[in-house]
């Protein structure tokens, strides 16, 4: 079993957490937090993520997002966990040789997931696990809802200025030193101060991974899937959708993880295989990520 939630945490490690720009779906991720909602142990973990995206509206356009974020869970029985993540936000835009910065603590996620195992071998080496996951964004980070004065979209906005409404349902099955997951991450934005609604973000990953120890201590796992992501239009103040906002994206997310004791490390890069963002204006670059996790 343990030997099982080792691999699972590692191949975890794949969700990395970006944020889109103007053009294009805000908030998104890859899929939620992956396989560390089937992991049985408490946990700490440190995670940090970019995001890079290039149009052409108003003169060639670079954005590129940061995000630090602390998170931990909890089991407060054996079945039930608790979980909040809380990041730090750095967005910056580089547009015809200038640059301007947002930065800040971001909006609070906080949540309770429910976990149950099947076994349908002996010895452990065919499993089920379900694991459904309920809870809100909380609205701690700053919401700026003047950034056009600064000629910045809304979705440049450190914080969302709303609750949002989260679930991540997840599905794994594990044989051997291999298994897959299936995740999907739903955030469901409530209006804004002043009346702004950002879009609601969808998103579904399948991941699949392969075990080999390095030695009698650490463990190599790397990690390949697909992800689909897709986030409904803004409604602006006066009630009409923004055609600048809104898209949908395939990923293909490539990791490597090592685990050493309670310490584990991944590093993720993920490159779009078809995308449409804002009608084509906006294209996605790449998205990048590392993650530290410590098991207790």
């Amino acid at each position: 079993m343990k030997r099982l939630l080792s691999i699972l945490l590692i191949t975890a490690t794949a969700s990395v957490q970006a944020v889109a720009c103007d053009r294009c779906a805000s908030n998104m991720g890859l899929g939620g937090p992956g396989l560390a909602q089937l992991v049985d142990q408490h946990q700490l973990g440190l995670i940090h993520s970019t995001s890079s995206y290039q149009s052409n509206h108003h003169g060639n356009t670079t954005d590129l997002f940061h995000i630090a974020e602390v998170g931990a869970g909890w089991y407060a029985i054996p079945s039930v966990r608790i979980s909040a993540n809380l990041p730090v936000q750095w967005n910056q835009r580089s547009q015809n040789g200038q640059r301007q910065t947002v930065s800040g603590l971001g909006d609070l996620r906080v949540m309770g997931h429910y976990r149950k195992t099947l076994t349908f071998a002996e010895r452990e080496q065919l499993r089920v696990i379900f694991d459904a996951g309920l809870g809100l964004k909380l609205p701690t980070g700053k919401y700026e809802a003047q950034l056009g004065e600064r000629e910045l979209p809304e979705n440049f906005s450190i914080g969302n200025g709303c609750v949002g409404a989260i679930a991540q349902p997840a599905t794994g099955l594990s044989w051997g030193n291999g298994g897959v997951l299936l995740s999907g991450n739903l955030v469901f934005h409530f209006p804004s101060e002043g009346g702004y609604r950002f879009g609601n973000q969808y998103s579904a990953q399948l991941t699949a991974y392969r075990e080999w120890w390095l030695g009698s201590r650490t463990r190599f796992v790397p990690t390949i899937g697909m992800m689909w992501e897709h986030s409904t239009k803004d409604r602006m103040r006066n009630g009409y959708l923004s055609a600048s906002t809104g898209g949908y994206g395939v990923l293909l997310p490539l990791s490597v993880g090592l685990r050493w004791e309670s310490l584990y490390l991944n590093v993720q890069f993920a490159v779009p295989v078809a995308q449409q963002y804002a009608s084509g204006d906006t294209e996605l670059q790449h998205k990048l990520g590392s993650q530290l996790h410590f098991f207790f």
